[in-house]
């Protein structure tokens, strides 16, 4: 590992230190004042970041500041951080999206609300999709399990839905041969593409749930049993735009059910 980055690695009050210095110059005791740091290290924090490169200062007493590659290495780590933080709220989602079909940069979901199954609520996620998809007047979504009281919701959206309703739902070709090989399944997914109010697509292979709501997205995984784990909901418009563009590119790539 690079010396300086092991050095920073170490120490979270380091990188604090250079944060600090990113306001402007300052002397030892308001550097003090601000970090919790003994005066000791704190010395000895601004002796190795001087050696380094990082910081200076104009005359022996006078206030420390940033040099211009004190700036950049105090830019770069922090975005690295931000980025390992990102990473570790995302990461029931994260370990299971294959990095070939998911190329939304995680970054774009800082702010996502993220619900995970647990023990001791292991519908979380679908509770989640089941809600947010009942206060939406447009439907767009991968169908990626089959989950009864899902099915049963989405059915009964496309029975009371209005004329200008928007629809659109993508099913796993395996989920598309779950519902047909079920009667109760089947006569539901009949008579809704015979009245029109739906258009449904079957695709060989989904890579995960993926829903617009409105203007909501929502991201979803499974585990090795098909049971949602991870549900991820976003009202970014960056997030949406991307959203917006895997689903019609899954869409075009699928099958009509019309005909």
């Amino acid at each position: 590992m690079n010396e300086e980055i092991e050095y920073l690695a170490r120490s979270d009050t380091r990188i604090e230190l250079l944060r600090v210095l990113t306001e402007g110059p300052k002397g030892r005791r308001d550097l003090h004042d601000r970090l919790d740091a003994s005066r000791t290290t704190l010395s000895r924090s601004l002796d190795r970041m001087a050696e380094f490169g990082w910081i200076e200062q104009q005359s022996n007493g006078s206030p420390y500041r940033l040099t211009a590659l004190g700036a950049h290495i105090e830019r770069e780590f922090s975005h690295l951080l931000e980025g390992l933080e990102v990473g570790d709220r995302l990461a029931p989602l994260l370990r299971r999206a294959s990095v070939d079909e998911f190329d939304l940069d995680p970054r774009e979901l800082a702010d996502a609300d993220v619900v995970e199954a647990t023990a001791e609520q292991p519908l979380a996620p679908v509770e989640r999709a089941m809600k947010a998809r009942a206060q939406s007047d447009s439907i767009r979504e991968f169908a990626t399990v089959v989950m009864q009281e899902s099915a049963d919701q989405i059915h009964e959206r496309i029975e009371n839905a209005d004329a200008d309703a928007t629809i659109e739902v993508v099913l796993d070709a395996s989920v598309a041969s779950s519902m047909r090989e079920d009667d109760e399944y089947s006569a539901d997914l009949e008579r809704a593409v015979a009245d029109g109010a739906v258009d449904y697509y079957v695709h060989e292979n989904l890579p995960y749930l993926l829903a617009l709501l409105d203007e909501r997205v929502l991201l979803g995984v499974v585990d090795e049993r098909g049971t949602p784990v991870a549900l991820v909901e976003s009202d970014s418009a960056s997030v949406y735009e991307w959203a917006e563009q895997t689903f019609k590119r899954y869409r075009d790539a699928a099958e009509s059910l019309v005909g």
